[in-house]
């Protein structure tokens, strides 16, 4: 009898160890570029039309979507297990992984300026004991400077629902300002569903005569936050959650504000695939008068 108790709590404990069998780096990599080389991290890039349209747009005939540089070498970013509630009752894990890739033989390197990697997103579900590709797109975009990722994060636009949040700071001429972006699996595939800039400031360019730069110093920065603000836009476990954007800017122009004073709050709702504006709300600082009768 206690053979058999042995017996079955070792078929338990492998039960539960084959379910949280951590999902194979190489493995993921495979299923997402499908070319990839695990000895020489490297993969075959392929561009879709409307990207190498819009690359030649912006560079003209270049990386990736010219044949001769279509082999890139490959790193992953991020690489996450997060637990998904598809009901109340019933729990599945699910893997996020985030790749950055550069051209594997640029003879003048990849160190420009406006060099960006291409971000390629994934998202795996457990299913019958194994991981199974569920959405892919291995180039989201083109995001990140001087041949670097821009920085990532995993976060949560949803009771049940996840997403890749970039966030960038660019800067030039003694001007600066940040950026996010967000990268949400959308049927069979991950696109980029949200973007907005939220920091700005004239530090570096500030010149008191107002002859080399502006004379007048601002700075505004946004606070983001993933809510239910309107009750029905997330009131099921299939939901997203809406954006606000609360930002704040001053000047130092005295009293008056200047045009520069980027003071409002922003509510961004999903809606056919896209995190759209649906109010915009001015920010007024009032201050309380004292009753001096009382």
């Amino acid at each position: 009898m206690k053979k058999t108790s042995v017996c079955l709590a070792l078929i338990c404990l492998c039960g539960i160890l084959r379910a949280q069998t951590p999902l194979s780096q190489d493995e993921a990599l495979k299923q997402l570029y499908g070319s990839y080389n695990p000895n020489t991290k490297t993969a075959t890039l392929s561009c879709t039309d409307a990207q190498r349209i819009d690359n030649e747009k912006m560079h003209g005939s270049w990386w990736p979507c010219d044949e001769d540089s279509s082999v890139v070498s490959v790193e992953i970013i991020l690489m996450a297990i997060v637990p998904t509630w598809t009901n109340p009752k019933h729990k599945i894990e699910e893997a996020y992984l985030v790749t950055s890739a550069v051209p594997a033989h640029a003879t003048s390197g990849f160190d420009c300026h406006s060099c960006e990697p291409a971000i390629g997103v994934a998202q795996f579900v457990w299913q019958g004991q194994e991981w199974k590709l569920e959405k892919a797109n291995a180039i989201v975009g083109f995001y990140g400077s001087w041949g670097g990722p821009p920085f990532v994060d995993l976060v949560a636009i949803g009771p049940s629902q996840y997403a890749i949040l970039l966030s960038a700071d660019f800067g030039g001429q003694g001007y600066t300002f940040g950026s996010k972006w967000l990268l949400a699996p959308i049927g069979k595939t991950v696109a980029e569903v949200w973007k907005i800039q939220d920091e700005q400031d004239d530090y570096g360019a500030y010149d008191p005569k107002g002859i080399d730069g502006p004379s007048v110093r601002y700075r505004s920065a946004a606070a983001i936050r993933f809510s239910c603000i309107f009750d029905d836009s997330c009131a099921n476990g299939n939901g997203y959650f809406d954006i606000e954007v609360i930002s704040r800017g001053q000047d130092e122009s005295g009293p008056k504000m200047s045009l520069k004073a980027q003071n409002w709050t922003d509510v961004y709702q999903f809606k056919g695939g896209k995190y759209k504006l649906v109010r915009h709300q001015k920010y007024i600082e009032t201050k309380a008068v004292l009753n001096k009768g009382r």
